[in-house]
């Protein structure tokens, strides 16, 4: 389970990493991909 949130958390890093500008709407995407991470992982928000 610990794996596979880091991983995922390593994607989400690399993804928004990857663009050259952030803007409010990749934030927005990759707060949504950290909360399903974590709702995945059955971690309490």
């Amino acid at each position: 389970m610990l794996e596979k949130l880091t991983n995922t958390f390593g994607n989400i890093v690399k993804t928004i990493s990857g663009k050259s500008t952030i803007t409010e709407k990749n934030i927005e995407e990759t707060v949504e991909q950290i909360k399903m991470a974590l709702l995945e992982a059955d971690v309490n928000l």
